[in-house]
């Protein structure tokens, strides 16, 4: 089931990236980028059972990084995204 939401996630923040390209917001390149990591990432746990463990503790470490930096670039622009 996590591998599940981590690619389930990586998609929303696909449609989070196109808002913040739309109110020209200038870091929504890196949001694009950490969603495609993330959904990679939820693929590659996916395909690989074998290095579940190891390769989960990673992607989740790496996707509580990732979730801060997109909190921190979604409440810059909060104010564009929502009034559209």
């Amino acid at each position: 089931m996590d591998k599940i939401w981590i690619i389930y996630s990586g998609f929303t923040r696909f449609t989070l990236s196109f808002r913040l390209k739309d109110v020209n917001a200038k870091l929504w390149a890196v949001v694009l980028t950490l969603a495609v990591l993330m959904v990679v990432g939820g693929l590659y746990v996916t395909f690989y059972p074998g290095a579940l463990i190891l390769t989960l503790g990673v992607i989740v470490l790496i996707y509580a990084i990732m979730d801060l930096i997109e909190s921190f670039i979604f409440m810059r622009n909060m104010k564009d995204v929502l009034s559209q």
